[in-house]
């Protein structure tokens, strides 16, 4: 790893752990730090002017995430995705938020859609992707909680948690205002519509950015083999990938 890491500011507030992961984590979602780099807890201490220890648990914390895999006795591989594991996670998402916010245009208050406007994160600066991902799951949990439909919410919160390193790699901000447009209008079928391309429109974009054939091949991994596309949603330029 040749580039510099941003400078630690310690805080007496914010445990030593946080710090080193939220600046670890950020890299990484940055794409700053390149899918299938290995990471050196010795080194990246020296870069950080921090022990060993805080880097260690920083980098558990993140192999715990999915965005680091560790490797025994060498060090720490920053994960990638393939094709397909970008059609499994999108293919999903459309499927689960295509019902959510189609349940939720019928019982949504003009309040409400206020308040989910508010939370569209388009405004965080591009340098910090972790909160805009955050906020980002906040936005897609909330319009899935008012579907009414608990049980949705949580598996759409979870898939999101599951892929950020996608969509950090595919997001597409103006895709947001689209989508919420569409639910002023209070039609359900444009707001399937809206959910559906701004879904697609994240996968086509992290699909270009997926290195080829694998963008993190383990030693003796293999890669999957393609399965024919049967999604009606699934995006012509997808096909293409």
């Amino acid at each position: 790893m040749s580039r510099a890491l941003p400078h630690l500011r310690r805080s007496r507030k914010t445990p030593l752990r946080s710090q080193v992961t939220t600046i670890l984590r950020n890299e990484i979602l940055s794409g700053r730090m390149k899918p299938g780099s290995i990471l050196y807890e010795r080194e990246l201490a020296k870069q950080l002017g921090v022990s060993k220890t805080p880097v260690r648990e920083s980098l558990t914390v993140l192999d715990h995430e999915g965005l680091v895999k560790t490797l025994p006795r060498k060090g720490y591989l920053v994960n990638g995705f393939t094709v397909q594991d970008v059609h499994n996670f999108f293919d999903l998402r459309v499927i689960l938020e295509s019902v959510a916010v189609e349940l939720a245009i019928s019982r949504i208050t003009d309040e409400q859609l206020e308040t989910l406007t508010s939370l569209v994160p388009d405004d965080t600066p591009n340098d910090d992707m972790p909160k805009r991902l955050r906020r980002n799951v906040d936005l897609h949990y909330s319009l899935a909680l008012l579907s009414g439909n608990d049980r949705l919410a949580s598996l759409v919160k979870g898939l999101m948690s599951e892929m950020q390193r996608m969509i950090a790699a595919g997001y597409v901000p103006e895709e947001h205002e689209k989508l919420m447009a569409a639910m002023k209008e209070r039609d359900p079928r444009r707001a399937v519509e809206a959910m559906r391309n701004h879904i697609n429109a994240v996968r086509e974009k992290a699909l270009r950015l997926v290195p080829s054939p694998l963008a993190n091949p383990g030693p003796s991994e293999s890669a999957p083999l393609e399965k024919p596309d049967l999604s009606p949603d699934r995006p012509k330029a997808a096909l293409a990938s």
